[in-house]
């Protein structure tokens, strides 16, 4: 991927307006999920080959605005943690694959793609960290602290991150249905540096979303609810948990 040096001081909004965001709510509102730890050796090839993904934590993006665009499809998130990186593996069923964004830090929420937003294990707001990742592997990667104040310095050069556009991917349940699998593995001493903290954290706050392009418009899903009165997953406050398992 090309990189366009521009990006590092652009401030943009993504299309958002600060006046579409929820204000906080209680921390005991936000999703929590386990990640469980492993000694395997995972490879982020975008196969999920290896056994341990059958034990990882699982979860299912939601549409929390009865968007009609076009029908909804399943997003299934997997997490694991090993004692040098954290894991991520997307599986998104999607009949009709839109995207063609190939530079660094381009819009690659305007394409078929999946987000992750990591923060501090704090309940009052630092920045956070977004990857964006489109179905094609590419990648805008960016600090996020409030609406207008996006800084797309974080370039983290051994993130690694593979795209598979199968004709297959294995929801569960129903049957596989056609798609595409995003993996992500993020070093901790590169997240720990980003963040930043001295030592892995027992939890960290986080979301998980995507959007899903149809010739009718978009659906957007995500983990935590945003409560926002459109669809967005730019607000921190309602980011959910990570709990990580020894």
């Amino acid at each position: 991927m090309t990189h366009n040096p521009a990006s590092l001081t652009r401030l943009v909004l993504l299309g958002f307006s600060s006046a579409l965001f929820a204000h906080a709510v209680p921390a005991g509102d936000l999703p929590e999920i386990r990640v469980p730890r492993t000694d395997a050796v995972i490879v982020a090839d975008g196969k999920l080959d290896e056994a341990a993904w059958t034990g990882a934590a699982r979860l299912t993006l939601g549409d929390f605005w009865a968007q009609t665009s076009h029908p909804l499809e399943t997003t299934e998130v997997l997490l694991l943690r090993t004692s040098k990186a954290l894991h991520i593996a997307f599986i998104a069923a999607d009949r009709e694959i839109l995207a063609t964004r190939t530079d660094r830090d381009d819009r690659t929420h305007r394409d078929d793609c999946v987000e992750i937003f990591l923060a501090r294990p704090r309940e009052t707001n630092g920045d956070a960290l977004a990857l964006e990742i489109n179905a094609l592997g590419t990648t805008a990667d960016y600090y996020y602290r409030h609406a207008g104040w996006i800084n797309f310095g974080w370039e983290p050069s051994v993130v690694r991150i593979t795209s598979q556009r199968n004709p297959q991917v294995p929801l569960t349940p129903p049957a596989p249905a056609p798609g595409f699998i995003v993996e992500v593995e993020i070093p901790w001493p590169e997240l720990l540096y980003a963040l930043p903290e001295k030592e892995v954290p027992p939890r960290l706050r986080a979301n998980f979303a995507r959007w899903n392009y149809g010739r009718g418009g978009r659906i957007f899903t995500i983990w935590s609810d945003p409560r926002s009165s459109r669809p967005t997953p730019l607000v921190p406050d309602r980011f959910g948990w990570l709990i990580f398992e020894e």
